[in-house]
């Protein structure tokens, strides 16, 4: 069974009891409230292996097989033949548990958003009947999965050294549990050779060493004599409180800090934590390890996807989703290996006649759109450079150069015009002054120049034209004057 404990209260040989189902109790009292931590894990990889990005450059994933993560999650606290526990009554297993279903609840939240909700099967309550748990392995399980997948089985409830108890569990015999062999055939089944099984259940070491086997990892929540404890401060099973919480803590559970999340270091986070809240409660818990892979099992990695810009933000689209509430960096949590599509904007508007304008990845990719594979990526750096705006006007002509340019890099403008008939070009003012028609200025800000007549040469060539006028009419007047006599 597992029990459920309050606080620190003394045992002895009067308040140890072992039920029909195995397992260790002792009287309650109550205990201090401890805070929930909150979190959550990253977006599910998109399927397949073909990627046209937005900008319609196409980028390969080298031969990467498409590795998707399946989960079966089983919680029971109400049993179809026991009651709701009195408080308090030992022997626990003849009751209903409290938040084992929870424990189910807490770590489907956590997990279907970064495997997907189609990828995980949750069974609580009477839902979680042999029937249901047997067809959500051999039925919906075995035929989706595949050998480079990782498959996660997760079941909190009452159990001892040989069995776990369904919602249908009898109490008069164990033929509608599920024994450890029975368990071991429908994960004989799988091709998946990353296979993570978690037990929250008393005696579950015991029921787990019978599972142990090339590829597959075993969580038990207590070694094969012990119990297995739910607290109300914390409203799960201990065990379940800090399974979920290495969920929503992925940088504390990294331990060698190389950005993956492996189902090993995952028991290393939870290992002295579940012992030691148990010990506060004078209780004995001590979660045991099964590992059949040579290596660590990588479960997650954990992505960082940031931006060189100091001002304005840069919203981050991953797999169709955008973060824009806050100026990146993201971090997400995806499923180890799975492939994911990222894109930045590429213009950032900052201030009028200021933008950033992208230019690369941190590791050297040019496209705004890409293609990442989780397990190969830790940090993602979306590199800008500033851009300012020149505005160029003019009285007359056709001014050019005006346009976006690097922030340091020297813009060229000029006025075209000229000619005996044109007006003629009398200089720049404004954020540059000198009288060339084609000139460079730095691009440190934004600038603006504005092109001027020489309205000296106006006075010039009005004055000639006004004396041509004046002759004209003179010899006209002459020549009247001379008919008349």
């Amino acid at each position: 069974g597992r029990a459920l404990a309050f606080a620190p209260a003394a045992c002895d040989a009067d308040t140890v009891d072992s039920g029909p189902f195995g397992g260790r109790h002792c009287s309650p009292a109550f205990a201090r409230p401890v805070d929930p931590m909150i979190g959550g894990l990253g977006g599910a990889a998109p399927a397949g292996l073909s990627y046209e990005l937005a900008d319609g450059e196409d980028q390969d994933t080298d031969g990467t097989e498409d590795i998707e993560a399946w989960a079966v999650i089983v919680g029971v606290s109400d049993y179809r033949e026991l009651e709701p526990p009195p408080s308090p009554v030992p022997p626990w297993e003849d009751y209903d548990l409290t938040y084992a279903a929870e424990d189910a609840r807490g770590l489907y939240w956590q997990l279907s958003p970064a495997l997907g909700a189609d990828r995980v099967r949750l069974l609580v309550d009477s839902g979680a009947s042999r029937a249901s748990i047997e067809d959500a392995m051999v039925n919906w399980l075995v035929p989706q999965e595949g050998p480079e997948d990782i498959v996660l089985f997760f079941f909190s409830g009452h159990g001892d050294s040989s069995h776990i108890r369904p919602h249908d569990s009898l109490t008069t015999s164990h033929v509608n549990d599920i024994a450890a062999d029975e368990l071991d055939e429908w994960l004989g089944l799988l091709e998946s050779e990353k296979v993570v099984v978690m037990l929250d259940c008393c005696e579950s070491a015991g029921f787990a060493s019978a599972l142990a086997g090339d590829g597959r990892v075993i969580l038990a929540s207590s070694a094969a004599s012990e119990g297995a404890w739910e607290f109300p401060e914390i409203e799960h099973g201990v065990f379940s409180h800090y399974l979920i919480h290495s969920f929503e803590d992925p940088a504390s559970v990294d331990v060698n800090a190389d950005r993956n999340i492996s189902a090993e270091e995952i028991f290393d986070y939870l290992d002295h934590r579940v012992t030691s809240h148990a010990v506060e409660h004078l209780e004995e818990q001590h979660p045991q390890l099964y590992d059949g892979n040579a290596a660590e099992v990588q479960l997650f990695s954990i992505v960082t996807i940031s931006s060189h810009i100091t001002h304005g933000i840069a919203p981050v689209v991953v797999d169709g989703t955008e973060y824009a509430e806050a100026q990146p960096p993201v971090s997400l949590t995806w499923v180890a290996g799975t492939v994911h599509i990222i894109s930045v904007p590429v213009i950032v508007p900052v201030a009028e006649g200021t933008r950033y304008a992208f230019a690369s990845w941190s590791d050297g990719w040019t496209s705004m759109s890409r293609v990442v594979i989780g397990a190969e990526m830790g940090t993602l750096t979306a590199d800008y450079k500033t851009q300012y705006y020149l505005t160029v006007r003019c009285d007359y002509g056709e001014p050019r150069g005006e346009g976006w340019y690097d922030e340091g890099s020297e813009a060229t403008f000029e006025v075209c015009g000229g000619g005996p008939w044109q007006w003629r070009f009398g200089g720049w003012s404004g954020d540059s002054d000198t009288e060339d028609t084609t000139a460079t200025i730095v691009m440190d800000g934004p600038k603006t120049v504005v092109g001027g007549r020489d309205i000296s040469s106006y006075i010039k060539w009005l004055g000639v034209v006004i004396v041509i006028l004046m002759a004209v009419v003179l010899v006209a007047v002459a020549r009247f004057g001379t008919r008349r006599l």
